[in-house]
């Protein structure tokens, strides 16, 4: 951990908050993170990098799920009934979205997110729409919305 990442998680956990606006670090100090504060003007330019970092970060993560879960719109369906292999569920994830690079573990980390619990090595409650209706019929009723 660096000094800046550091000395953020000091004044988080001690109740402070610390936003960007443009390159400006605004700063709310409870009366713990107020010491840290002389720690915080040397580490400024750190700590204003670090605080862009985390929203890109967060900004991107947005973007993944939102991704994922248009594509579960288009392709699974829902059914408590169900269960996935996930590696098969990021396998096609990947191939409709052009090998777009999301690691195996980011992908189940957003199933779960979004609610299916992994039990054992199986998703619970998703299906491929195409498996399915190989196996029982027409889906429609059963698409994630």
């Amino acid at each position: 951990m660096t000094p800046a990442e550091k000395l953020v998680s000091s004044i988080e956990e001690a109740g402070g908050i610390l936003t960007l606006n443009g390159d400006r670090l605004r700063c709310q100090f409870t009366k713990e993170a107020e010491p840290l504060l002389t720690e915080l003007k040397r580490l400024r330019d750190q700590v204003v990098r670090l605080i862009r970092h985390r929203a890109e970060d967060a900004a991107t993560r947005r973007q993944v799920l939102q991704d994922v879960i248009g594509w579960m719109e288009r392709h699974c369906i829902a059914d408590r009934a169900c269960r996935c292999n996930p590696r098969i569920l990021h396998r096609e994830y990947c191939r409709a979205n052009g090998f777009r690079d999301l690691a195996y573990q980011a992908f189940v980390s957003i199933m779960q997110e979004v609610g299916f619990a992994l039990e054992g090595e199986m998703l619970v409650g998703i299906a491929l729409t195409v498996d399915w209706d190989a196996a029982y019929g027409s889906a429609t009723q059963k698409r994630i919305q």
